[in-house]
């Protein structure tokens, strides 16, 4: 019989399995379900040699030194929390505060007297762009104003697919770390760099979500009493259109982002190395 041929990328285990059938019985009572797939190969050690690549033993190895347990659940109990961080934030409907709404990922609420009955940022731009008679005005209060609430829609449809991929990346942190608790790690190599995936995808939704709005270019509102038809304009709006101004959502990411960054460095300095 001819052994496996030396695999630098396999783990060590695999090239030290006996080459003879005193190993044969033990693995259907440790792998039942090799008996159901191949009954009549059983008896064939080279096959059990390749059947052992699919099984659990390639997915993770035990750990031969003691871990800090405290460590390990403080980084735990980080991730759930910045996890519901996270979904809180995309949740506020007050991302920040421009015109006569104040918009969040998806919603926009209006606060002036002319628009309301409005749940969405499409709400928003149906009313104020696509069937208004005051968006010559609107515009002209609120310069760009249809093109920055559909920049708005857009970016807000970023940043929720990047904390979705975020979420899923701490839930992979998560795991990594509750089977350092049973004293196993993932048989593969760089398995750390997934302690930087949170951030990054926090970080490139927030940087997209900025980009794409355009936070620099977004001001400059006019201010009612300074027009020649202010009278008719503050009837109808109520007030002066709000330049913009940043609120609890955007606020909020911010925050997360500086979280982050810590909960990243507690990972690398002290669990890193059982990764």
């Amino acid at each position: 019989m001819h052994p496996i041929k030396k695999n630098p990328f396999l783990p060590h285990f695999l090239h030290t399995l006996p080459n003879n059938t005193s190993y044969i019985h033990k693995i259907p009572q440790k792998y039942p379900l090799i008996q159901y797939l191949a009954p009549n190969q059983i008896k064939s050690c080279q096959f059990i040699k390749t059947i052992s690549i699919y099984i659990g033993e390639i997915m993770y190895t035990a750990l031969s030194e003691e871990i800090n347990k405290l460590h390990v659940y403080i980084n735990l109990l980080a991730t759930v929390i910045l996890s519901v961080f996270c979904v809180v934030d995309m949740a506020l409907e007050d991302w920040f505060e421009y015109c006569y709404w104040n918009i969040g990922l998806v919603k926009a609420n209006p606060f002036g007297d002319y628009f309301s009955g409005e749940s969405t940022i499409a709400d928003a731009h149906d009313d104020a762009c696509d069937s208004s008679d005051v968006k010559t005005i609107i515009e002209h209060l609120c310069p760009d104003l249809c093109d920055n609430l559909k920049h708005s829609e857009l970016s807000g449809g970023f940043l929720i697919t990047f904390g979705v991929f975020t979420i899923i990346s701490f839930i992979f942190v998560f795991l990594l770390h509750l089977l350092l608790l049973c004293k196993k790690r993932v048989n593969m190599r760089f398995t750390w760099t997934l302690l930087f995936a949170p951030i990054l995808f926090w970080l490139l939704g927030f940087v997209l979500y900025c980009s794409i709005i355009q936070t620099s270019d977004i001001r400059g509102t006019k201010d009612i009493d300074d027009e020649p038809n202010k009278k008719t304009w503050k009837f109808l709006f109520g007030r002066s259109p709000s330049d913009f101004q940043m609120e609890g959502g955007m606020i909020f990411a911010i925050i997360i982002l500086i979280f982050m960054a810590f909960h990243l460095a507690h990972g690398l300095i002290f669990t890193r190395r059982y990764l």
